[in-house]
Protein backbone atom coordinates (compact mmCIF):
# COMPACT_ATOMS: atom_id res chain seq x y z
CA UNK A 1 0.00 0.00 0.00
CA UNK A 2 1.37 3.61 -0.98
CA UNK A 3 -0.71 6.58 0.36
CA UNK A 4 0.23 10.18 -0.10
CA UNK A 5 -0.66 12.17 2.64
CA UNK A 6 -0.43 15.68 1.75
CA UNK A 7 -1.40 18.66 3.32
CA UNK A 8 -3.05 21.31 1.27
CA UNK A 9 -1.01 24.12 1.23
CA UNK A 10 2.22 24.24 0.14
CA UNK A 11 5.25 22.17 1.36
CA UNK A 12 9.23 22.63 1.17
CA UNK A 13 10.19 19.20 2.39
CA UNK A 14 9.00 15.32 1.11
CA UNK A 15 9.14 12.54 3.28
CA UNK A 16 8.67 8.73 2.55
CA UNK A 17 7.72 7.05 5.66
CA UNK A 18 8.35 3.55 6.16
CA UNK A 19 6.69 0.57 8.15
CA UNK A 20 4.81 -2.35 8.16
CA UNK A 21 2.16 -0.84 10.88
CA UNK A 22 0.55 1.84 9.63
CA UNK A 23 -1.89 2.38 12.53
CA UNK A 24 1.23 2.76 15.13
CA UNK A 25 2.49 5.09 12.46
CA UNK A 26 -0.67 7.69 12.49
CA UNK A 27 0.73 9.81 15.08
CA UNK A 28 4.01 10.17 13.78
CA UNK A 29 3.23 10.62 9.98
CA UNK A 30 0.36 13.39 11.66
CA UNK A 31 3.05 15.30 12.99
CA UNK A 32 5.09 15.56 10.07
CA UNK A 33 2.36 17.03 8.26
CA UNK A 34 2.11 19.45 10.98
CA UNK A 35 5.56 20.68 10.38
CA UNK A 36 4.47 21.35 6.63
CA UNK A 37 5.79 17.98 5.18
CA UNK A 38 4.45 16.19 2.72
CA UNK A 39 4.07 12.47 3.56
CA UNK A 40 4.22 9.47 1.67
CA UNK A 41 3.24 5.76 3.46
CA UNK A 42 4.74 2.86 1.70
CA UNK A 43 4.29 -0.50 4.15
CA UNK A 44 6.59 -2.93 2.28
CA UNK A 45 10.15 -2.61 1.45
CA UNK A 46 9.22 -3.33 -2.13
CA UNK A 47 6.67 -0.91 -2.62
CA UNK A 48 9.25 1.77 -0.55
CA UNK A 49 12.09 0.75 -2.97
CA UNK A 50 9.56 1.51 -5.89
CA UNK A 51 8.35 4.56 -4.62
CA UNK A 52 12.49 5.93 -4.45
CA UNK A 53 13.09 5.04 -8.15
CA UNK A 54 10.42 6.76 -9.66
CA UNK A 55 10.21 9.88 -7.07
CA UNK A 56 12.14 12.31 -5.31
CA UNK A 57 12.08 12.36 -1.68
CA UNK A 58 13.89 14.94 0.70
CA UNK A 59 14.20 12.48 3.51
CA UNK A 60 13.25 8.21 4.11
CA UNK A 61 11.92 7.41 7.52
CA UNK A 62 12.02 3.65 7.93
CA UNK A 63 11.64 1.13 10.61
CA UNK A 64 13.98 -1.56 11.18
CA UNK A 65 12.08 -4.35 12.25
CA UNK A 66 9.83 -5.42 9.43
CA UNK A 67 8.85 -8.22 7.28
CA UNK A 68 10.74 -8.63 4.27
CA UNK A 69 8.38 -10.56 2.69
CA UNK A 70 10.49 -12.25 0.07
CA UNK A 71 12.20 -9.03 -1.29
CA UNK A 72 15.22 -9.62 1.27
CA UNK A 73 15.99 -13.03 2.60
CA UNK A 74 15.78 -13.56 6.10
CA UNK A 75 19.61 -14.21 6.40
CA UNK A 76 20.22 -10.97 5.28
CA UNK A 77 17.40 -9.00 7.67
CA UNK A 78 18.51 -11.35 10.64
CA UNK A 79 14.60 -12.82 10.21
CA UNK A 80 13.39 -9.34 9.86
CA UNK A 81 14.97 -7.81 12.78
CA UNK A 82 16.91 -5.59 10.48
CA UNK A 83 15.19 -5.36 7.47
CA UNK A 84 15.28 -1.70 8.08
CA UNK A 85 19.28 -1.85 7.15
CA UNK A 86 19.12 -3.58 4.20
CA UNK A 87 16.52 -1.61 2.82
CA UNK A 88 18.75 1.42 3.96
CA UNK A 89 21.49 -0.11 1.85
CA UNK A 90 19.29 0.08 -1.10
CA UNK A 91 17.99 3.40 -1.05
CA UNK A 92 21.24 4.74 -0.20
CA UNK A 93 22.44 3.02 -4.16
CA UNK A 94 19.37 4.69 -5.34
CA UNK A 95 19.46 8.36 -3.85
CA UNK A 96 23.06 9.04 -2.53
CA UNK A 97 21.98 12.04 -0.76
CA UNK A 98 19.02 11.53 0.56
CA UNK A 99 18.45 11.64 4.73
CA UNK A 100 17.56 8.17 6.14
CA UNK A 101 16.18 8.24 9.61
CA UNK A 102 15.33 5.06 11.41
CA UNK A 103 12.66 5.30 13.62
CA UNK A 104 12.45 2.06 15.79
CA UNK A 105 11.67 0.19 18.72
CA UNK A 106 14.76 -2.31 18.10
CA UNK A 107 17.49 -0.71 21.00
CA UNK A 108 20.38 -3.24 19.38
CA UNK A 109 22.86 -1.68 19.80
CA UNK A 110 24.74 -2.77 16.59
CA UNK A 111 21.55 -1.46 14.73
CA UNK A 112 22.27 2.09 16.49
CA UNK A 113 25.50 2.38 15.92
CA UNK A 114 25.42 1.20 12.12
CA UNK A 115 22.65 3.95 11.03
CA UNK A 116 24.88 6.70 13.33
CA UNK A 117 28.05 5.17 11.39
CA UNK A 118 27.03 6.11 7.84
CA UNK A 119 26.69 9.71 6.47
CA UNK A 120 23.12 10.91 6.32
CA UNK A 121 21.57 8.55 8.67
CA UNK A 122 20.46 9.16 11.96
CA UNK A 123 18.74 6.89 14.67
CA UNK A 124 15.35 7.59 16.35
CA UNK A 125 13.86 5.47 19.00
CA UNK A 126 10.08 5.38 18.91
CA UNK A 127 8.51 7.01 22.10
CA UNK A 128 5.00 7.25 22.56
CA UNK A 129 3.78 10.83 23.66
CA UNK A 130 2.18 13.44 21.22
CA UNK A 131 5.40 15.63 22.66
CA UNK A 132 7.90 12.73 21.63
CA UNK A 133 6.52 12.61 18.45
CA UNK A 134 6.31 16.47 17.58
CA UNK A 135 9.92 16.69 18.43
CA UNK A 136 10.71 14.33 16.09
CA UNK A 137 9.19 15.69 13.16
CA UNK A 138 10.69 18.57 13.83
CA UNK A 139 14.34 17.52 13.84
CA UNK A 140 13.14 15.46 10.29
CA UNK A 141 12.16 18.94 9.15
CA UNK A 142 15.91 20.76 10.41
CA UNK A 143 18.07 17.46 8.88
CA UNK A 144 15.91 17.41 5.18
CA UNK A 145 16.55 21.66 5.04
CA UNK A 146 20.23 23.12 5.03
CA UNK A 147 20.12 24.66 8.65
CA UNK A 148 22.48 23.34 10.99
CA UNK A 149 20.89 21.13 13.46
CA UNK A 150 20.67 22.09 17.04
CA UNK A 151 20.19 20.05 20.29
CA UNK A 152 17.28 20.01 22.54
CA UNK A 153 18.44 20.91 25.61
CA UNK A 154 17.08 20.51 29.47
CA UNK A 155 18.49 22.52 32.26
CA UNK A 156 19.18 21.19 35.90
CA UNK A 157 20.13 24.25 38.39
CA UNK A 158 19.78 24.48 42.21
CA UNK A 159 18.73 27.71 44.00
CA UNK A 160 21.82 29.95 42.44
CA UNK A 161 19.42 31.36 39.53
CA UNK A 162 22.06 34.28 38.36
CA UNK A 163 24.30 31.03 37.67
CA UNK A 164 21.13 29.81 35.73
CA UNK A 165 19.91 33.00 33.79
CA UNK A 166 24.04 33.15 32.50
CA UNK A 167 23.87 29.65 31.34
CA UNK A 168 20.80 30.25 29.18
CA UNK A 169 21.95 33.21 27.93
CA UNK A 170 25.20 31.48 26.95
CA UNK A 171 23.96 28.43 25.18
CA UNK A 172 21.13 30.46 23.29
CA UNK A 173 23.39 33.25 22.60
CA UNK A 174 27.09 32.17 22.36
CA UNK A 175 25.93 28.49 21.20
CA UNK A 176 23.01 29.54 19.38
CA UNK A 177 20.68 26.51 20.93
CA UNK A 178 17.13 27.73 21.30
CA UNK A 179 15.62 24.81 22.09
CA UNK A 180 15.93 25.11 26.36
CA UNK A 181 13.94 23.54 28.83
CA UNK A 182 13.79 24.31 32.68
CA UNK A 183 11.56 22.45 34.33
CA UNK A 184 9.65 25.35 36.43
CA UNK A 185 9.66 27.70 33.93
CA UNK A 186 7.44 24.60 31.83
CA UNK A 187 3.62 25.13 32.45
CA UNK A 188 2.16 22.24 34.47
CA UNK A 189 -0.77 21.68 32.37
CA UNK A 190 -2.20 19.40 35.22
CA UNK A 191 0.45 16.93 35.79
CA UNK A 192 2.20 16.21 39.12
CA UNK A 193 6.00 17.76 39.44
CA UNK A 194 7.28 13.58 38.75
CA UNK A 195 4.92 13.54 35.68
CA UNK A 196 5.57 16.82 34.63
CA UNK A 197 9.52 16.13 34.58
CA UNK A 198 9.25 12.65 33.03
CA UNK A 199 7.10 14.27 29.98
CA UNK A 200 9.81 17.10 29.38
CA UNK A 201 12.27 14.98 29.68
CA UNK A 202 11.34 11.94 26.86
CA UNK A 203 12.79 13.38 23.74
CA UNK A 204 15.72 15.44 25.29
CA UNK A 205 19.13 15.50 23.52
CA UNK A 206 21.59 17.08 25.98
CA UNK A 207 21.30 17.49 29.45
CA UNK A 208 22.92 20.24 31.22
CA UNK A 209 23.48 19.81 35.26
CA UNK A 210 24.75 22.89 37.07
CA UNK A 211 25.81 21.96 40.27
CA UNK A 212 26.02 25.44 42.96
CA UNK A 213 27.25 25.35 47.00
CA UNK A 214 23.58 25.62 47.71
CA UNK A 215 23.40 23.41 51.06
CA UNK A 216 25.53 22.10 53.54
CA UNK A 217 26.00 18.21 54.15
CA UNK A 218 27.90 15.81 56.28
CA UNK A 219 28.12 12.75 58.56
CA UNK A 220 25.53 13.27 61.55
CA UNK A 221 28.65 13.62 64.19
CA UNK A 222 28.87 17.03 62.38
CA UNK A 223 31.77 16.15 61.10
CA UNK A 224 33.18 16.55 57.53
CA UNK A 225 30.03 19.21 56.82
CA UNK A 226 30.61 20.58 53.57
CA UNK A 227 28.90 22.66 50.92
CA UNK A 228 26.70 20.23 48.40
CA UNK A 229 24.00 20.97 45.72
CA UNK A 230 20.82 20.81 46.02
CA UNK A 231 19.03 16.93 46.34
CA UNK A 232 16.97 17.33 43.61
CA UNK A 233 19.84 18.26 41.41
CA UNK A 234 21.46 14.65 42.48
CA UNK A 235 18.64 13.05 42.33
CA UNK A 236 18.13 14.12 38.37
CA UNK A 237 21.51 13.90 37.79
CA UNK A 238 21.43 9.99 38.91
CA UNK A 239 18.01 9.80 36.47
CA UNK A 240 19.44 10.92 33.41
CA UNK A 241 22.59 8.98 34.02
CA UNK A 242 20.09 5.69 34.20
CA UNK A 243 18.27 7.09 31.15
CA UNK A 244 20.79 8.36 28.72
CA UNK A 245 23.45 6.47 29.93
CA UNK A 246 26.94 8.13 31.53
CA UNK A 247 29.04 6.96 28.30
CA UNK A 248 26.83 8.97 25.84
CA UNK A 249 28.19 12.33 26.38
CA UNK A 250 24.95 13.23 26.44
CA UNK A 251 24.94 15.09 30.44
CA UNK A 252 27.01 18.04 31.17
CA UNK A 253 28.51 17.97 34.44
CA UNK A 254 29.21 22.22 35.16
CA UNK A 255 29.63 23.53 38.81
CA UNK A 256 30.75 26.97 40.22
CA UNK A 257 32.13 27.77 43.38
CA UNK A 258 33.54 25.20 46.19
CA UNK A 259 31.70 22.19 46.69
CA UNK A 260 31.59 18.47 47.58
CA UNK A 261 31.16 16.52 44.31
CA UNK A 262 29.35 12.71 44.54
CA UNK A 263 32.45 9.99 45.11
CA UNK A 264 30.65 7.54 42.94
CA UNK A 265 30.93 9.82 40.20
CA UNK A 266 35.45 10.27 40.34
CA UNK A 267 36.75 9.95 37.36
CA UNK A 268 34.00 11.75 35.67
CA UNK A 269 34.77 15.12 33.75
CA UNK A 270 33.08 18.31 35.75
CA UNK A 271 33.70 21.63 34.11
CA UNK A 272 34.44 24.58 35.76
CA UNK A 273 32.57 27.74 35.32
CA UNK A 274 33.28 29.36 38.63
CA UNK A 275 34.71 32.42 36.71
CA UNK A 276 31.47 32.43 34.27
CA UNK A 277 30.22 30.36 30.99
CA UNK A 278 32.43 32.27 28.95
CA UNK A 279 35.66 30.89 30.38
CA UNK A 280 34.45 27.26 30.12
CA UNK A 281 32.91 27.72 26.80
CA UNK A 282 36.41 25.92 24.63
CA UNK A 283 35.19 22.76 27.26
CA UNK A 284 30.96 23.26 26.90
CA UNK A 285 32.01 23.22 22.96
CA UNK A 286 34.29 19.98 22.88
CA UNK A 287 31.83 17.97 24.69
CA UNK A 288 28.67 18.98 22.77
CA UNK A 289 30.85 18.46 19.96
CA UNK A 290 30.08 14.55 20.15
CA UNK A 291 26.17 15.29 19.86
CA UNK A 292 24.59 14.33 16.51
CA UNK A 293 20.70 14.57 15.24
CA UNK A 294 19.42 11.05 16.17
CA UNK A 295 21.92 9.95 18.50
CA UNK A 296 19.41 9.99 21.31
CA UNK A 297 18.55 6.45 22.34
Amino acid sequence: MVNKLNPMKRTKVSALFIDDEMFHSRRYIDALVDCNISVTFADTPQRAVECVSRSHFDVVILDVMMDPQGFFTHAETKAGETTGIALARRIRRLAPKTVIAALTNNADEEVRSWFLAQSRMYYFAKQSSRESCTSFAKSIATLASDSPPSPKVFIVHGRDMRFLANAKRFFSSALNIKDLTVLAEAPSKGRTIIEKFEDLTESVDIVVVLLTPDDIGGLKSGRGAGHRARQNVIFELGYFYGRLSRRSGRVLLIYRGHLELPSDLAGVVYIDASRGMRFARTEIEQELGSWRPGSAR
